[in-house]
């Protein structure tokens, strides 16, 4: 009995997808205490810099909603050179 060539092709996939997995679980298991430290680190730093971008974003589109221009002058570590 020949099986429909759908199913095949989804074996396939589980196939892929399961050794994919165990690849991934075997390469997370393998970093030790040092390295987990390291890529926590490196993803914290990745969502702080864009919840930075973003806010920053956010203002810049607030100000041209009020018609100013972005220009940092109601910083107060603004310095101006007149």
């Amino acid at each position: 009995m020949d099986t429909p060539l759908g199913v095949t092709m989804r074996m396939d996939k589980l196939t892929n997808v399961t050794y994919g997995t165990a690849g991934l679980t075997a390469f997370f298991a393998s970093l030790s205490l040092y390295e987990w430290g390291f890529v926590i680190g490196m993803a914290f730093s990745m969502v702080l810099g864009l919840a930075t971008y973003f806010m920053t974003r956010r203002e810049a589109e607030s100000a041209l909603c009020y018609g100013e221009t972005f220009n940092h002058h109601h910083r107060w570590w603004y310095l101006s050179l007149d």
